[in-house]
């Protein structure tokens, strides 16, 4: 482990960063495996290069105002508990801490918390699942890629 641990850059790198590859990487799932007929692979294909570049920045600009606060509290955790790439292992846990806070934040955020204890229906607790799942899983990728930038390797 290095003398000094780099607290002001990893929480500097994952705010500044975190939300906006997170942004990236939802856009390419929405590429690669559309959710509708609308947004298929067909009509990136038929959209140029200007409406490409232009889905890059808003998906950047979006991943940013909504990835803001979990990349935070990613990154606190993060310097907490003083992670060093040392192993796959640390990739693994990475990925964790970024899902579960992602996932945690984006529930809080965009679901009533009262109709989720008060409800118990299968179709409303799949649904949170899969929605926030997939979130959840940007979360963990931007988390492991923003590290594998910041933090020391032993």
């Amino acid at each position: 482990m290095t003398a000094t641990y780099p607290t002001g850059k990893v929480l500097t790198y994952y705010a500044l960063f975190g939300g906006g590859i997170g942004g990236l990487i939802h856009l390419i799932g929405v590429m690669l495996f559309p959710i509708n007929e609308t947004i298929s692979r067909h009509s990136w294909q038929h959209g140029g290069l200007n409406n490409f570049f232009l889905a890059m920045l808003a998906a950047i600009a979006f991943g940013t105002l909504f990835g803001f606060i979990p990349s935070i509290l990613t990154s606190i955790i993060i310097v907490l508990r003083k992670i060093v790439l040392s192993s796959v292992w640390q990739y693994f846990r990475l990925f964790v801490i970024g899902c579960f806070v992602t996932f945690f934040i984006f529930v809080i955020a965009f679901h009533d918390i009262n109709r989720l204890f008060t409800s118990n229906t299968l179709v409303t607790w799949s649904g949170i699942l899969v929605f926030n799942g997939r979130v959840a899983i940007v979360g963990g990728l931007s988390s492991v890629i923003v590290g594998k930038l910041v933090l020391p390797k032993s």
